[in-house]
């Protein structure tokens, strides 16, 4: 992406490649966690500004997360209907801040959408909040105790920051999280990052097919500002 440095993780390549679903031309950009590399993308910087610069009215994030609702199991698929900032930073400037869009930050309509599409793939997709921290470690049992206490249902280390930019610049969100683990503290064996890969290869089929329905779906309506 012009102006915006490579980022690659494990597991990740960083790549940019575009999807074509019939007349459909959708570019895709796979970034993994930039804040956890110490490149600190607000404003202008981040990968949805610049693609608001290119033209793009909706994006959808994907991520891995931890399952901290107790029937959560590795494989799910977790729509996401909103999220908790446990990153402790904000991406906006104070000019750039438009508090009536960053409020509702996953679009109800996209998720009413996904919701049918599932149904009708017999795909099931559970709903929940999502937390997201700063990294790049695995979370205490004390830390998952915390947000479930608070209302998180999955947790991982990004997409939130994004979300959030993306928002305030008027493109429409959707997100998912892939539980591929139990979060630390529900009696799970020793947590490997090698563990959450080969997770995510296994289950990522479910989650392919359903991005392929969506993809054509992603330019119905407006964005309804409207509570859930």
């Amino acid at each position: 992406m012009p102006g915006f440095p490579p980022v690659a993780w494990r597991g990740t390549q960083g790549s940019s490649l575009q999807v074509v679903s019939g007349r459909y031309r959708d570019p895709v950009t796979e970034w993994a966690i930039p804040f956890l590399r110490g490149i600190l993308c607000g404003g202008r910087r981040s990968p949805c500004a610049r693609g608001s610069g290119f033209g793009v009215r909706s994006i959808v994030f994907t991520n891995a997360a931890g399952g901290i609702l107790e029937n959560l199991v590795p494989g799910d698929l977790v729509l996401i209907d909103d999220h908790i900032n446990a990153m402790f930073q904000g991406p906006l400037l104070r000019s750039e801040s438009r508090v009536s869009e960053v409020r509702f930050p996953y679009d109800p309509m996209l998720r009413r959408v996904v919701i049918g599409l599932a149904a009708g793939m017999d795909i099931p997709v559970a709903r929940g909040t999502y937390a997201a921290v700063l990294g790049p470690a695995y979370q205490i049992a004390a830390e998952i105790r915390a947000l479930e206490l608070i209302g998180a249902d999955v947790v991982g280390m990004s997409a939130v920051l994004e979300v959030v930019i993306a928002r305030a610049l008027g493109i429409r969100c959707l997100a998912f999280s892939m539980v591929v683990n139990k979060a630390t503290g529900f009696r799970t064996p020793k947590l490997s990052h090698q563990g959450v890969i080969e997770v995510g290869r296994r289950a990522g089929g479910r989650l392919t097919a359903l991005l392929t329905e969506l993809i054509p779906r992603l330019e119905i309506g407006s964005q309804s500002t409207s509570a859930k």
